[in-house]
């Protein structure tokens, strides 16, 4: 059984970085990279599993390279009745993570029904009250002390499926505050991540993670955590090249650390506490390439912290479900590529790719902090930055501002040129300019209608849309021009 079928589970199955706080270790003003950290997410089921099989999955972890391994630390399985604790469940996987030499990250989840909202049986429940909650990190953090240094509080809140009924930021503040006071009270030295969030957009039940960021920031979560964490997931694509897309991973990550930035927690970083892809949808060797490939790429990020491979064992190798299949073992412990592949990069010291080492040559000081990995192009390869875009193309090293690179990112193009008077060309057949002026906006131009532009027409002021008649229209600061299959494009100037 995985985590994620484990926070759906009725009762009947469970039953048989960096804030500036007084408690909290001093924040440096600017971020010191670490050392680069792979580690693995083990899922809740490890909680349940056999010795053996606890001792089997700790080695793999360390053999495989990882020094931390995450668990998780059950509210509902530790303290079934209010004040009554069995710590047997957790005890074991700690000990045993500890005996194999391995860092920990417990993540503290799921609400008993004496303390959940409703008194629900779910084990999704978010808690009724979160000073419960944060009691109950308090405890854990004195329990461990010394045995665990990180404690992750909840996981992915912005989602009903493990934050039932609806996913609240407000709530999860709360829960937030209380934890981090407790913690670090009972474990000065304890690092308290926020988040968890998870990569969804927002609808029914679902909250975009940069949405539920930024109402944590409005209900005061400032100062209550040292990290924030971010579980990854792109499937199919590995993590720099999914950046291209709209709402991909990376740019979800992209913008909560503006908003981190925005609210002085520059110095904090984002943790990556779940990646993985299932060898369901592809083979093997893609899924090792996949998972291999976005734990290098990680380490472009500046602000980034650990890496961790969810998970580390099939729960059903046979099955066609994608989450029985995350395993870079099989359910027998028998190594996927994966396993191996992931050993050999960490016993190279996780080295960043050479095309990356040839971006921070090359990048100007103006461009500010990579915001992300390197990702590839058809016709070259670039990189996000706080101000603007870096491309390697045949014709060199060329950047755009944000809102040309935009553009040009979504649309897999690299410049043509520099930028210059308001615009950029970008490398297309047909021709492809970006217009950006702060009075008019960004607008791409292209083709027949880009032939026809003059400077006496003056700056886009839409993008190309149909006209009632069927025409294509731009309109210009000064005129318009249309086109249609049998006229071709036509200018017409308002003066």
């Amino acid at each position: 059984m995985n985590r994620r079928g484990f926070l759906v589970l009725t009762a009947a199955a469970v039953a048989a970085g960096c804030a500036r706080d007084r408690t909290a270790p001093p924040v440096p003003e600017e971020p010191v990279a670490p050392p680069r950290v792979l580690g693995y997410s083990t899922g809740a089921s490890i909680l349940w599993a056999d010795d053996a099989d606890v001792s089997r999955t700790m080695a793999a972890v360390r053999d495989g390279g990882a020094t931390s391994v995450r668990i998780d630390i059950s509210w509902r399985f530790a303290e079934p009745a209010r004040g009554h604790y069995d710590w047997r469940p957790s005890d074991r996987v700690v000990d045993a993570a500890r005996a194999a030499g391995l860092d920990v990250v417990a993540t503290l989840t799921t609400t008993p029904a004496w303390a959940a909202i409703g008194f629900s049986d779910l084990a999704a429940a978010a808690p009724r009250n979160p000073q419960e909650y944060g009691a109950f990190a308090g405890v854990v953090a004195d329990r461990y002390r010394g045995r665990v240094s990180t404690y992750e509080i909840w996981n992915e809140p912005n989602g009903r499926l493990f934050f039932w009924p609806n996913p609240d930021p407000v709530r999860y503040t709360a829960m937030l505050q209380s934890a981090f006071t407790a913690v670090t009270a009972a474990d000065p030295d304890a690092v308290v991540v926020a988040g968890a969030l998870g990569n969804t957009d927002t609808t029914d039940g679902r909250t975009d993670s940069n949405e539920f960021l930024t109402g944590m920031y409005a209900a005061g979560a400032a100062g209550s955590f040292h990290a924030l964490s971010y579980h990854a997931y792109d499937y199919g694509t590995s993590l720099a090249d999914a950046g291209l897309y709209p709402n991909s991973a990376v740019q979800q990550i992209i913008r909560m650390r503006q908003t981190m930035v925005e609210h002085g927690d520059a110095a904090a970083r984002i943790w990556i506490t779940e990646y993985g892809a299932p060898d369901t949808g592809v083979d093997a060797d893609t899924q090792a390439r996949l998972i291999v490939e976005s734990a290098q790429q990680w380490g472009e990020v500046p602000y980034g912290g650990p890496f961790f491979v969810y998970t580390v064992r099939d729960g059903d190798s046979l099955s066609p479900d994608p989450e029985a299949r995350f395993g870079v073992l099989d359910d027998a412990f028998v190594p996927k590529p994966v396993y191996g592949q992931l050993a050999a990069l960490a016993a190279a010291g996780l080295p960043q790719r050479d095309i990356a080492n040839r971006f921070d040559a090359a990048a100007p000081a103006e461009l500010g902090e990579p915001w992300g990995p390197v990702f590839a192009l058809p016709a070259g390869s670039g990189r996000q930055y706080a101000h603007g875009n870096l491309y390697s193309t045949a014709s060199g090293w060329l950047t755009s501002p944000p809102a040309v690179a935009d553009i040009a990112r979504t649309t897999g193009l690299v410049p043509a040129g520099p930028f210059h008077d308001g615009y950029q060309d970008l490398l297309a057949d047909g021709g492809f300019r970006v217009f950006s002026e702060p009075r008019f906006g960004t607008w791409a131009v292209v083709g027949a209608i880009l032939d026809q532009w003059r400077p006496e027409l003056g700056f886009p002021v839409t993008g190309e849309y149909e006209a009632p008649d069927g025409q294509r229209v731009v309109d210009f600061e000064f005129g318009r021009i249309l086109w249609n299959p049998t006229d071709g494009a036509v200018v017409i100037r308002d003066r």
